[in-house]
């Protein structure tokens, strides 16, 4: 097996090499309002270098409630993420499920907004059109990036093909860089609505 310990050797594609960016260099990619996809379907294969600097940024500058978020995500994930941004009130809307003491708190008092939807049902939905015209921001965890650009998601992706717009990929994250997960999941998008067809 490759090393894939390093990030460049992670980053088959060379001319992303330039693009690559900390997690504390994305923060001002995000504004007020925005709505954001997230992969992962249970704490698995979410991102977490990113939200904890965003959550980071808003607690180090006291910014609770003034940087506010729309979430599109396949379903739960890590406490140390979502259930944060719940505390520093960075949540307005989240779909389509949840777990975590905080965020629960949050949506029973009324403070943030949450739409609950059948998970097998939420991603064909979310690409529709019907929870917001477009996603702002995808973040993606991936293990890798192949050469031909195509990228190699993690354990779980949840909503990460309907969710593709500008993305932030963390390609750094410490089990990841352990392995590959080429073949490790299988996408596909096909025609969809009246023209669905059996894969």
């Amino acid at each position: 097996m490759a090393n894939y310990g390093s990030l460049e050797s992670r980053v088959q594609r060379k001319s992303l090499m330039d693009r690559v960016k900390t997690a504390e260099e994305c923060i001002g990619f995000f504004k007020n309002g925005m709505d954001i996809g997230w992969s992962g379907f249970t704490p698995a294969g979410y991102p977490k270098a990113l939200p904890i600097a965003l959550a980071d940024h808003v607690e180090k500058n006291n910014l609770q409630g003034k940087l506010k978020f729309n979430l599109f995500i396949g379903a739960s994930v890590g406490a140390e993420t979502e259930d944060r941004w719940a505390t520093l009130d960075m949540i307005d809307r989240r779909w389509p499920y949840q777990t975590g003491k905080n965020i629960a708190k949050g949506i029973n008092t009324g403070k943030i907004r949450m739409g609950d939807k059948h998970l097998s049902l939420f991603a064909q939905d979310l690409g529709y059109g019907f929870y917001t015209p477009k996603i702002d921001i995808a973040i993606i965890e991936v293990s890798e990036i192949l050469a031909d650009g195509s990228l190699v998601p993690t354990t779980s992706c949840g909503v990460a093909a309907t969710i593709w717009r500008w993305i932030y990929c963390e390609c750094g994250c410490w089990w990841t860089s352990q392995r590959s997960f080429q073949k490790f999941n299988c996408i596909y998008r096909g025609s969809s609505g009246h023209n669905a067809r059996p894969v």
